[in-house]
């Protein structure tokens, strides 16, 4: 409900006036300094001190703590957070899959090729005419024979 009062509010009636330059600028300011109120509150580093800082802050002090003492801290170390041999054979099993993707694209794509031209080669000559001629099919020839004769492929049967 607010957030349409709020959009209603900056929208331009028919019949109404637009909203002032004054009252515009007013209402920014104020969600400037509402945005500085709160990067504080949440504890940002305000920039102009961060730019101007001539080195880093560092302390030299000893942690000083008795033999079975245990911090109150726990360490938050992940072995496995930046494991770039991890990520590398991840990126090597992805290429090897994507190759041998391509490498059996490339071979069904040659054997469709000559697969068509057997077909069309079928199409063009009759069967009457195959019989004890050779056909020619990529680097093979094929006898065309009684006993080895190609079924009819035609819709008739």
């Amino acid at each position: 409900m607010k957030e349409r009062a709020n959009e209603l509010q900056w929208q331009v009636h028919l019949g109404h006036d637009p909203v002032p330059a004054k009252v515009k600028q007013k209402i920014l300011d104020d969600r400037l300094v509402a945005e500085e109120e709160y990067k504080i509150s949440r504890g940002d580093p305000k920039m102009e001190n961060e730019f101007q800082r001539r080195q880093t802050q560092t302390s030299l002090r000893p942690v000083l703590r008795a033999v079975g003492m245990v911090p109150n801290c726990k360490l938050g170390f992940d072995p496995y957070s930046n494991d770039y041999w991890l990520s590398r054979h991840r990126a090597l099993k992805h290429f090897r899959e994507a190759a041998r993707k391509i490498i059996i694209r490339c071979r069904v794509n040659s054997r469709l090729i000559l697969l068509k031209k057997l077909v069309e080669n079928l199409k063009r000559s009759s069967a009457s005419s195959l019989k004890g001629s050779t056909l020619s099919f990529g680097n093979n020839l094929y006898q065309n024979t009684e006993e080895n004769s190609l079924p009819n492929l035609s819709k008739d049967n």
